[in-house]
């Protein structure tokens, strides 16, 4: 893990590393990282809050609705509260169900019957 785009190893150790680090793994330090809210360390934090803040994206059941060469779409279930995750895992986009619900997470584009590429949504159902 890059820590420090400043520091020698990038933070990582303060002895000689036995690989190379290249150039290109600076910009994703922490440090560099941590000011941009589109960033993958960002948006891993906002991942695992969510996970945090819902028990059945990590306890509970797990039932899947819908597999194709495209679209996985599983649901995740707990005492109270039933999720929909719906992943496009694709780079074109992708049909998905229309009744889409009030959505406690989107990434890429998402909208009432489609799923941009690499897109995914979870919502809530019960």
């Amino acid at each position: 893990m890059p820590w420090s785009s400043k520091r020698p190893s990038l933070g990582f150790s303060e002895a000689q590393p036995w690989l190379p680090i290249g150039k290109n793994h600076l910009n994703l330090a922490v440090d560099e990282q941590q000011g941009d809210a589109g960033s993958t360390l960002n948006f891993t934090r906002r991942c695992l809050e969510l996970r945090k803040r819902h028990p059945a994206l990590h306890h509970g059941s797990m039932r899947v609705v819908r597999v194709t060469e495209q679209v996985l779409v599983f649901e995740r279930d707990i005492a109270g509260e039933r999720l929909r995750c719906t992943f496009n895992l694709s780079d074109g986009a992708a049909n998905c169900d229309d009744d889409r619900l009030p959505a406690i997470v989107t990434v890429g584009d998402v909208s009432s019957g489609r799923l941009g590429p690499w897109a995914a949504v979870i919502e809530k159902l019960v």
